[in-house]
């Protein structure tokens, strides 16, 4: 009798190995960084893919499998930008307990990165977008999105306040626009240091008088 043949197995294909991971993980923040410097410093229209892909020394079709486009590239930008910020209050409020030295963390962490050129991409991309038929953002999307963050961080670092959610609100609110009008500011004219370390603190003093308010009420 013949005998009967039993179906082959197909060999099973294993996932990406750690080293994989690691090279995969690093040619994402090579690409991420690439478009950030591009953007702050070419403007989103010079930053094409040919010249994301230079900057990385990664090819268009490497990037494409992990971003797919441009918008997933520019996405990343964001999502990067919103770590960052709460990675900068983790380190700037570790050992701030009372609320002078908890709006501090704050203002100092959004400060340094409102500074960034990441942050820079961002507005350029808020600025332009809507030029390029290319890329597709909702700049209300997005913009909320970093209040929401804002808001969260406030939330956490104020944790007193928590059932105050207009209070909370209006200190991100604040933050966010002083800030980004600060960054602004100094991305085309050079200021004094000591102008913006009054500025600083005028705008940390304010926010500690609006949180210290809402407590005695």
């Amino acid at each position: 009798m013949t005998e009967i043949e039993r179906p082959k197995r197909k060999p099973q294909r294993r996932g990406p190995g750690p080293v994989q991971r690691q090279r995969s993980g690093e040619k994402r923040e090579r690409v991420i960084r690439a478009a950030i410097e591009c953007i702050a410093e070419e403007g989103l229209q010079r930053a094409t893919a040919g010249r994301i892909a230079e900057r990385s020394g990664i090819s268009w079709g490497g990037i494409q499998h992990q971003f797919g486009d441009k918008t997933g590239i520019l996405d990343a930008v964001l999502e990067q930008l919103l770590r960052d910020l709460r990675d900068q209050v983790e380190q700037f409020s570790t050992r701030a307990t009372s609320i002078e030295g908890r709006v501090r963390a704050l203002v100092d962490a959004a400060w340094n990165l409102l500074r960034d050129p990441a942050y820079q991409a961002f507005r350029e991309v808020m600025r332009n977008h809507a030029l390029s038929a290319r890329v597709k953002l909702d700049s209300e999307a997005l913009l909320q999105q970093v209040g929401v963050a804002l808001l969260e961080l406030c939330a956490e670092l104020f944790p007193e306040r928590r059932s105050s959610h207009k209070t909370l609100s209006l200190v991100s609110a604040i933050l966010f626009a002083t800030l980004s009008g600060m960054a602004e500011q100094q991305r085309y004219s050079v200021l004094e240091d000591s102008l913006t370390k009054r500025q600083l603190a005028i705008l940390r003093e304010t926010l500690e008088r609006v949180i210290s308010v809402e407590a005695r009420t």
